[in-house]
């Protein structure tokens, strides 16, 4: 009775939100671990451990460890592609938009310093080759967020015509190339005068105008 009215609530039962919030801790313990030793030094049982639960358990959230280190990535994926996908639809001009997104990413990346670790300690080729194709569906999503707010710019006069699809993907290697020069350096990751640089940067050559100043 009570799970039906949980329902009608809009709500999921009682036992899959247990099961949500132990899979987030999994998630939460495997990225710790991961970021710690990387992914072929980690065992599922430091896992097990971490999360305070038996590694039997594991598997019944997660086929292997390659499947929850890809897991872990996917989540903050995720988490990007929100932010992306809401400033994109927020009724603020293009710049603005491109201004939002960086200062984000950005917060994203700071507060996320142990992912930072994992992309250091585990190389590009391992999860291009497990993970390839789809990881492209959440890289295409992304592109093609902020190449329509760069379309959107050029419609209204902002922006040159320009390729806005490689000018998306400049806009994402710009934002990661600055980050792990930050984290390498043991530089704050976010702050005020990169914030000011990238926006800077990366406006003044897809934009009509002078971005001194840009927010």
């Amino acid at each position: 009775m009570s799970e039906m009215k949980e329902n009608t609530q809009g709500k999921l039962p009682r036992k899959e939100r247990e099961r949500l919030v132990r899979r987030t801790e999994i998630l939460h313990a495997a990225r710790v671990i991961f970021a710690e030793k990387g992914l072929h030094e980690t065992t599922l049982d430091e896992i097990a451990e971490k999360a305070e639960l038996a590694k039997g358990t594991l598997y019944g959230y997660f086929e292997s460890k390659e499947d929850l280190f890809f897991s872990v990535l996917e989540e903050t994926i995720h988490n990007l592609e929100k932010v992306i996908k809401e400033t994109s639809s927020s009724g603020l001009p293009p710049p603005e938009k491109i201004s939002i997104m960086i200062k984000t990413i950005l917060r994203l990346f700071e507060e996320n310093v142990d992912l930072m670790q994992l992309m250091t300690r585990n190389q590009p080729g391992v999860l291009m080759h497990k993970m390839q194709e789809k990881m492209k569906v959440h890289f295409r999503s992304l592109i093609l967020s902020v190449s329509g707010v760069l379309q959107e710019g050029i419609h209204q006069g902002f922006f040159d015509k320009i390729d806005t699809e490689k000018a998306a993907a400049a806009f994402f290697n710009l934002i990661h190339g600055n980050a792990m020069n930050s984290f390498w350096h043991q530089q704050k990751i976010n702050n005020k005068e990169d914030l000011k640089f990238l926006v800077n940067f990366y406006l003044s050559g897809i934009t009509k105008y002078d971005t001194k100043g840009t927010k």
